[in-house]
């Protein structure tokens, strides 16, 4: 508890440490102004009583510029304070998303993950760190106050000091459970908010709405979500039965407190033991007291309930990034990638993914990775692109164990096109540079050699742009390969980019690639074996294992697993 409120102490510091300054100054306001309500009218009623009139103008006039200062700074000062904690919402905002992004990537494809970044989302926007701060200084603010009002009733009752502590205690144990209780709300509406906006995603989305209108799935998918939302009312149906149960109970408590205040202070009044003005000094002290002590304790239970939910944000932050060495060895060049007795499982298997690869890749080789579906061609590919990290054996790049390289750096040097590759909501031009700087003549350069002929500044869907373009299945493939072209980096991998396209447009299109690229080093899996003639070697996978490796023509005349497969496919076009 207390590292997790360290933590949020350091956050504020860091980001706008002038917060405690306003939040100190609020708090010896409001402890001033606690002082001068409670003594106010019973000093006033002195004066009143001895006639001393110009006394309680005085004391009128005093009052009133008291509460007018302190109105008006508190005022200033929590304005300042909501200001800069809107300022360091955003920034742990962007330390979320800053975080989503530096991520290992292993760790995205799990969905603790994903539940975590939801409920660290959920965290900033309710404003947790906020009320873990407000609250511990509310509590220091609250015992000062709280010593100040306890020196004033040296000589209370004890019957009545123990029925207010027996009260409380009952109170504090109603709102522990309360806090149990939103706890328990806040990690099941967590869930059944992330299905609920999954499926109001689907209905707008353009890349949903084919398979929607042609499988006829409006029904289903508004059903579901009516199914999500009736989950979720129910769910807050639930708590809030609860909540209104524990709250009419804890209502009780406090208007027991408050006769036993006010009763007590009556019969004091009524035996003569009390002045007329001690007895409104004692009735407002003890009100008062009552209330600071019932704000502790629900103070103590709001730092209790914001710790426990705050963990959720802090264990997100601390999930493991991709690797950062700052005494990263520099590397202009891929002279070699070396596989060397790598082996790889996926969480939770038991089965090896990849088994005992051992495989040299040299500066400008042209190398094709082929085998049948779930032969780990693409894992090999994962694992040559550090996204993740071998179970057993090493990956050397220019004979440095890539474990010791930073991954950015690292990344840098190869260019990958995925065959689950991503077009954003951006325009032509941004789709290619990346954020880069934006160089027109070379980008058109690029596209011309790929056959594609689009304006650049065109965009690609209505989302954010009026001027845009519908893409071909075909033309976001180009797309993608011009946005590797773009990078320039020394090495290219492609994941069987070109699946969408003819067999023609394929081989044309890897002709002109290998064409342009005869001084980098290129990678590429596809299962169209006939484009596999232009590559300088093929490596054949099945099994997680390299059961052959070679040049085309020499794999057809091993008449292996390659030579099958390449003749089955030859015949099926023949055939067709």
């Amino acid at each position: 508890m207390f590292t997790i409120l360290k933590k949020n102490f350091i956050i504020i510091a860091k980001y706008k440490w002038q917060i405690y300054i306003y939040i100190f100054l609020i708090q010896i306001l409001s402890i001033i102004n606690t002082f001068t309500s409670i003594l106010f009218p019973g000093y006033l009623i002195d004066f009143l009583s001895q006639n001393e009139f110009k006394k309680s103008i005085y004391l009128v006039i005093i009052f009133i510029t008291i509460e007018l200062i302190s109105f008006f700074l508190i005022k200033i000062f929590n304005i300042k304070k909501n200001e800069s904690y809107a300022e360091i919402n955003i920034k742990l905002q962007q330390k979320i998303y800053d975080k989503s992004i530096e991520i290992k990537y292993q760790n995205l494809e799990k969905n603790q993950t994903l539940v975590q970044f939801d409920a660290a989302r959920k965290c900033i926007s309710q404003n947790l760190i906020e009320d873990s701060i407000n609250n511990i200084i509310e509590i220091i603010t609250s015992f000062v106050s709280l010593i100040g009002i306890l020196y004033i009733f040296q000589e209370i009752s004890w019957i009545i000091k123990i029925i207010i502590i027996c009260l409380i205690a009952i109170h504090c144990g109603i709102c522990l459970k309360n806090t149990a209780t939103e706890i328990k709300e806040f990690d099941d509406s967590n869930e059944i908010g992330r299905k609920i906006n999954y499926a109001r995603f689907w209905l707008p989305e353009k890349s949903f709405a084919k398979e929607i209108r042609s499988y006829q799935l409006q029904n289903y998918i508004v059903n579901k979500l009516d199914l999500h939302n009736q989950e979720n009312y129910n769910l807050m149906s639930k708590y809030l039965k609860k909540y209104n149960k524990t709250n009419f109970i804890s209502n009780i408590l406090i208007f027991i407190q408050i006769v036993s205040i006010y009763g007590y202070t009556i019969y004091l009044y009524s035996i003569g033991n009390l002045a007329i003005s001690d007895f409104i000094i004692y009735s407002t002290a003890l009100f008062r007291l009552l209330g600071l002590i019932n704000g502790i304790i629900s103070q103590s239970i709001g730092i209790h309930k914001a710790i426990s939910l705050l963990k959720k944000f802090h264990d997100f932050i601390n999930i493991d990034n991709q690797s950062k060495k700052t005494n990263s060895i520099n590397i202009s060049n891929i002279e070699t990638i070396e596989f060397k007795n790598v082996y790889f499982k996926y969480d939770g298997k038991e089965d090896y993914a990849l088994k005992n690869i051992n495989l040299k890749i040299s500066a400008k080789d042209k190398i094709a990775i082929v085998g049948d579906n779930g032969a780990g061609k693409s894992t090999l590919i994962k694992l040559l692109l550090k996204l993740y990290e071998p179970t057993s054996g090493n990956i050397y790049l220019n004979g440095i164990n890539i474990k010791n390289l930073d991954f950015k750096d690292y990344i840098s040097k190869i260019s990958t096109i995925f065959q689950d590759y991503t077009i954003f909501n951006f325009t032509i031009k941004e789709n290619i540079g990346m954020g880069k700087n934006i160089d027109e003549n070379k980008m058109n350069h690029i596209l011309k050699s790929l056959e594609f002929y689009q304006d650049l500044n065109l965009g690609i869907t209505t989302l954010f742009h009026e001027n845009s373009i519908e893409l071909s299945g075909g033309e976001s493939q180009k797309l993608a390969i011009a946005r590797a072209l773009y990078k320039d980096s020394p090495m290219i991998i492609l994941d069987e980019p070109t699946s969408s396209l003819s067999p023609q447009s394929e081989a044309e299109i890897y002709n002109q690639f290998l064409k342009s690229t005869t001084n980098k080093t290129i990678v590429f899996i596809s299962h169209r074996l006939s484009s596999c003639k232009m590559v300088d070697r093929i490596i054949v996978m099945s099994d997680g294992k390299i059961i052959e490796e070679g040049p085309h023509k020499a794999l057809l005349k091993k008449k292996g697993f390659y030579s099958k497969m390449f003749h089955l496919q030859a015949k099926m076009y023949i055939d067709s």
